[in-house]
């Protein structure tokens, strides 16, 4: 029984792996894919330069006598060791209580079989992250300032961080300039063709914006099911007609079917209106 399931799971990722192969050979496929790749790539960049600015803002508040020492321009030795620990230790209960926060949230997740991505969830908390990694890096800016922090000991750290922010810009270009390529393949697919509308009104022609007959580009969109030409258009019967032809209307937002399915696609034509 046990042969049997690997045997069926080894054939299933072998039909997986012929269909990537094939997939492959597909342009359109292949431009998709190399757009998730460079966003892989980014986020790994991201996720770096986060704990980069993380272990600056931990320096920060493990020295938080220099915030009192430029607010007040006091050098009270005695407060030194209390306010270092004092800001540790909140940086620390934050880190935790974040951490504590993501494993329930994913745990609720994989029991209740939620339908919000793990991006979803980390969202939400990033946001707390960037304050308190912010707040650090201005203890920190101020610990140089005041000769509490010695900048020396942390030149591997800032390189390193300098470094990514350089690759992340370079990845982040990448990305758009993929996006805008597949953006462009798009809409040089959308051509305008002559429709006749029969409704009890009589026959009406009409011009509109519709994906060519042989349009590669169609089957890695995702549009609205409840796209229509005439939104709020005071004829019924004429907007189900139109709604009918599949044609495109202006404002239509199309998401492309990525692994991320967040890069939308404007469609700007206000050709298809009748005023």
């Amino acid at each position: 029984m046990e042969r049997e399931s690997k045997n069926k799971i080894r054939c299933n990722l072998k039909v997986e792996y012929l269909i990537f192969k094939k997939n492959l050979k597909v342009t359109e496929y292949k431009q998709i894919l190399q757009l998730d790749i460079v966003r892989v790539l980014k986020n790994v960049c991201l996720f770096l330069l986060y704990l980069i600015w993380i272990n600056i803002a931990r320096a920060g508040w493990e020295n938080s006598y220099s915030l009192y020492r430029f607010l007040f321009a006091d050098e009270n030795e005695q407060l030194r060791i209390p306010l270092d620990r004092i800001g540790i230790s909140i940086f620390y209960l934050i880190v935790a209580g974040m951490f504590c926060l993501f494993s329930i949230q994913s745990i609720r997740v994989l029991i209740l079989g939620s339908p919000h991505r793990y991006a979803d969830l980390i969202r939400p908390h990033t946001r707390i992250v960037k304050l308190f990694c912010k707040i650090g890096s201005v203890i920190f800016l101020l610990g140089v300032y005041t000769g509490e922090i010695n900048l020396n000991m942390y030149n591997q750290l800032i390189g390193r961080l300098v470094s990514l922010v350089l690759l992340y810009s370079l990845m982040n270009l990448i990305e758009k300039k993929f996006f805008n390529k597949i953006k462009k393949g798009v809409l040089n697919e959308i051509v305008r063709e002559e429709f006749d509308l029969n409704t009890t009104i009589g026959e009406i022609k009409v011009k509109l914006s519709v994906f060519k007959s042989d349009s590669k580009w169609k089957q890695y969109i995702y549009r609205s099911p409840s796209s229509t030409v005439y939104k709020g258009y005071y004829n019924y019967e004429l907007e189900e007609a139109l709604s009918d032809t599949g044609a495109i209307y202006h404002g239509e937002e199309m998401v492309l079917k990525d692994k991320y399915g967040d890069y939308v696609i404007v469609y700007d034509d206000m050709s298809n209106y009748i005023l």
